[in-house]
C-alpha cells in the first residue's frame, strides 16, 4: 500500500493485521501493545526466506467492522459515528449493512499505530509480559487458550510451535 496522508499528519503505511473484538477494544484501551503472527515460510535452520511484512517505525490503521445506521456508518464493535477524513460523519457507500473490518477503508480508521519493535520466535517462548502486552489477561502457559482457535485450523497451533513475527506497537 502506498503511504498516504491522513488529517492527523501522519504517513500511513498500511493496515495493521485483523484483530478479533476483544483485541481491538483491547488496543483502544492500551492494553494490547504487541501480537503474534505465524510466519508462513521459515527455514527449519532459523533461516528466513520471506520479509517481514511491517517495517520499526512506520504507522499502520487498525481496521474495524462498519454498519449502516440509516445513510450514515458506524463502528459495529462501540456504536460510535465514523467521521471522514474532512471530520464530516461518513456516508453509508456500500451494498451490504455490515462492512467486514478486512474492508473498511483507510480513511475510516480512527485508531493510528506505531510499530516500535519486531522480532522472531517461536510461539511457546512468550513470556508473561509479552502474554500482557498481547492484551490476553491471562499467564503465558494459558496463552495457547487464545492462540489455537485462531490458528490451530490453519495448521499452527499451539503443539507445532510455528515461529511468529512478534510485532510491537503502540496506540498513537
Amino acid at each position: 500500500m502506498k503511504p498516504q496522508k491522513t488529517t492527523r499528519g501522519y504517513e500511513i503505511a498500511g493496515r495493521m493485521p485483523l484483530f478479533q473484538k476483544w483485541g481491538r477494544d483491547a488496543i483502544r484501551e492500551d492494553r494490547k501493545t504487541m501480537t503474534r503472527r505465524v510466519i508462513k515460510t521459515p527455514a527449519e535452520t532459523g533461516n528466513f526466506n520471506c520479509s517481514c511484512p511491517w517495517k520499526v517505525g512506520e504507522y499502520r490503521v487498525m481496521t474495524e467492522p462498519l454498519k449502516k445506521v440509516g445513510s450514515f456508518t458506524y463502528y459495529l464493535d462501540t456504536n460510535e459515528d465514523v467521521f471522514d477524513l474532512e471530520g464530516d460523519p461518513m456516508f453509508w457507500r456500500w451494498k451490504k449493512d455490515i462492512l467486514s473490518a478486512m474492508f473498511m477503508p483507510t480513511e475510516a480508521a480512527r485508531t493510528i499505530c506505531q510499530i516500535t519493535n519486531i522480532r522472531v520466535e517461536r510461539v511457546q517462548d512468550i513470556t508473561e509480559a509479552d502474554s500482557i502486552a498481547e492484551g490476553s489477561q491471562i499467564p503465558c502457559a494459558e496463552f495457547s487458550r487464545i492462540w489455537d482457535p485462531i490458528n490451530k485450523k490453519r495448521g499452527y497451533g499451539w503443539d507445532v510451535n510455528p515461529w511468529v513475527w512478534v510485532v510491537e506497537f503502540k496506540k498513537i
